[in-house]
């Protein structure tokens, strides 16, 4: 899970703003991964149903039993039948730090992107490595949320 919280500003918020399930077969070497989007609406045990990504933090400030952890991997076994073993915890900082462990990451965009909320409202196709050296606000855009007609997405 990667959440927003951010050391470099002593912003802690503790939204889960992705969270993917990856399944790991190691009989046949593969791996299978699941996107929850951040949105989604699901039933949270012992509370009214709300957004998958306030769950982690209600379970903390709530003292519910195992913390915000727990709550959020009994909401996901509620409501997907899926039972989570183990679970990393991402935040800002380590994002860094993995993407620099591994030499950075290449991100290609296939196709023109418009979104009138940035400053320059069009983004051209582009291939860019992101690294140590590449801002958190430029794979970050909390407040963006592109959307994309379906004949394109970053890749």
């Amino acid at each position: 899970m990667g959440n927003d919280n951010d050391p470099a500003t002593g912003k802690v918020g503790g939204r889960t703003d992705t969270l993917i399930i990856v399944s790991i077969n190691t009989e046949q070497e593969t791996a299978s991964m699941l996107s929850i989007p951040r949105d989604l609406y699901v039933s949270v045990p012992g509370w009214i149903p709300n957004r998958i990504n306030t769950v982690l933090a209600r379970g903390e400030s709530a003292a519910y039993p195992g913390g915000g952890i727990q709550l959020l991997k009994d909401t996901i076994l509620y409501n997907m039948g899926i039972e989570i073993d183990h679970y990393a915890r991402v935040d800002f900082e380590s994002f860094q730090t993995i993407v620099n462990a591994m030499g950075g990451v290449e991100v290609a965009v296939s196709c023109a992107l418009t979104d009138w909320r940035l400053k320059s409202p069009e983004l051209d196709v582009l291939v860019e490595k992101i690294g140590s050296s590449t801002p958190l606000k430029r794979v970050s855009t909390p407040s963006m949320g592109i959307r994309l007609s379906g004949t394109c997405a970053p890749a």
